[in-house]
């Protein structure tokens, strides 16, 4: 019996549910057969109710495209958030009720900012924007969900901002989050929102002329209370840590403080490490461990810490999607390391001490 057969013979509320807890199995152990595998069930029972017209056949849509976004998400692959738009646009006329639209515009904004991440692409970004800002006037405040809308907005008008240098964006991006941070509904994850702000605050800092050590002290504040108030092994727990490191290590290239760089480098490592090997965040993350090594080595001159950007930074650009605008930046990163190396090789010959240095890079 197939797939298809077997969806003909069970309840839909049992087959979605069985789908449902395939999917979060596959991508807690990290299993991109077992996601794929999920997928395929989600789209069989679409397929099913389809044929009717069956009444839940929306919720069907909304439960492929989402499945389809996060395997996306997962695996760094573009096909299934590229299907996922085309399954949105092609079902837009079962969403016209209002009810249907927060669900329906999720998606379709969470699609766009991944591709939009992932291209560069002005327009793309643009269209996720507006998409965002539809779903948050649906549940405008006092309503439920207006918390997760406002993350969700928040969050993309960050990305465009800092994609695209737009100081007005990463101003309305801290605007919206500290509203979300204001007014708690419960449908947001609170320390998500609290790295989001502190995210918002630092670009927007990094862009300004006049930088001030206060606001700093607000971004790495924001930064420190979202670490003390992540849910024990929850979903967004390594990205918090990870934005936590980032964020210290701006905080030292902004003030030159030593204490910043050696605070960053514990988040950084453990994020970069405990993230799945083909998982789509690994080169980044991996990445923002190269520059505090590159930096630690810059500052102490410790050639163990160059050893390990270098090698890094290889591992950086071999799991990179070579069609994503991150894997320049590995690129860069293993480029600058490599760099590095050259020059400490160069310095051994000029001093006439190149056996201590053969065959260390």
């Amino acid at each position: 019996m197939n797939q298809r057969e077997a969806a003909e013979q069970v309840e839909p509320s049992e087959l979605t549910e069985r789908a449902a807890g395939m999917l979060e199995s596959a991508l807690a152990a990290d299993d991109p057969q077992g996601t794929a595998e999920a997928v395929s069930l989600f789209d069989e029972v679409m397929s099913v109710w389809s044929q009717g017209p069956h009444v839940e056949y929306w919720k069907s849509v909304v439960n492929l495209a989402d499945a389809l976004i996060k395997q996306a998400e997962a695996d760094g692959s573009d096909g299934p958030a590229d299907r996922a738009l085309d399954l949105l646009d092609a079902n837009e006329q079962h969403f016209r009720a209002r009810d249907r639209q927060v669900p329906f515009l999720q998606r379709k904004g969470q699609a766009l900012l991944l591709k939009a991440q992932r291209t560069a692409d002005r327009a793309v970004m643009r269209t996720a924007v507006q998409a965002r800002k539809k779903r948050a006037r649906l549940t405008p405040r006092c309503h439920e969900g207006y918390g997760e809308g406002m993350l969700e907005l928040g969050i993309t008008l960050l990305h465009s901002g800092a994609m695209f240098r737009n100081v007005a964006e990463l101003d309305e991006a801290v605007a919206v989050l500290e509203a979300a941070e204001k007014y708690p509904d419960g449908s947001a994850d609170r320390s998500l929102v609290l790295t989001s702000l502190g995210n918002a605050r630092l670009e927007r800092l990094l862009r300004s002329a006049g930088r001030s050590r206060a606001e700093l002290d607000v971004v790495v504040a924001d930064h420190m209370e979202a670490m003390h108030e992540r849910p024990p092994g929850g979903g967004n727990s390594l990205v918090i840590e990870s934005d936590y490191g980032s964020a210290l290590f701006r905080a030292y290239e902004l003030t030159r403080n030593r204490e910043y760089l050696d605070a960053s480098l514990g988040p950084v490592r453990h994020a970069a490490e405990q993230t799945p090997a083909g998982h789509s965040r690994k080169p980044e993350r991996l990445n923002s461990l190269v520059s505090v090594l590159l930096t630690l080595f810059e500052r102490d001159g410790d050639p163990a810490a160059l050893d390990e950007a270098i090698r890094m930074g290889r591992e950086a650009v071999a799991t990179a999607n070579p069609r994503h605008a991150q894997f320049a930046t590995c690129l860069f990163g293993l480029a600058y390391g490599l760099f590095r190396a050259a020059n400490c090789a160069a310095r051994c010959l000029t001093s006439m001490r190149l056996p201590s240095c053969r065959a260390r890079w």
